[in-house]
């Protein structure tokens, strides 16, 4: 069963590691369990992906160095790579637009990043599968810009 995820840049480029405990009725805790080392991998948008459609780079002050964007109704990126957990890093403003988001060849949401405060190095969509397999996320342009400053993949 796959989970998704909208979060905050946050997250990017750090390794985690969670630890599970049962507190019963009273409040006695049981002893902690580790659970494994997760470390997010970014991969710049040049890196494995194709594109169709228009699509146009920019170099100034993105996350990764730069940035492919595409204001093509249709234009697609498609990231395919194995791990547990995929995303992808883009901008919301004002002046954004809608992106369709498909898993595995499934729709599974449409994202407006129109946004009234501007937020760069955005982590805006993340799936998460029980295990790690190869994937591949696809994004469509419905309307606006689109922005596509990198690809997440947890290992």
């Amino acid at each position: 069963r796959s989970h998704a995820y909208r979060g905050s840049a946050s997250t990017i480029n750090r390794s985690y590691q969670y630890a599970v405990s049962a507190t019963d009725a009273y409040g006695n805790a049981s002893p902690a369990v580790l659970g494994p080392k997760l470390t997010p991998v970014l991969y710049q948008q040049t890196s494995g992906v194709t594109y169709t459609g228009t699509w146009k780079s920019s170099t100034s002050g993105w996350y990764l160095g730069s940035v492919k964007y595409s204001t093509s109704k249709g234009a697609t990126a498609t990231f395919r790579t194995s791990g547990r957990s995929f995303g992808f890093v883009t901008t919301k403003t004002p002046s954004r637009g809608k992106v369709k988001v498909y898993v595995d060849g499934k729709l599974k949401t449409t994202l407006d990043l129109r946004s009234a405060v501007s937020k760069f190095a955005n982590l805006a969509y993340v799936v998460t599968f029980g295990s790690s397999a190869t994937h591949t996320i696809k994004l469509v342009v419905v309307s606006g810009r689109i922005d596509i400053d990198a690809f997440m993949v947890l290992k």
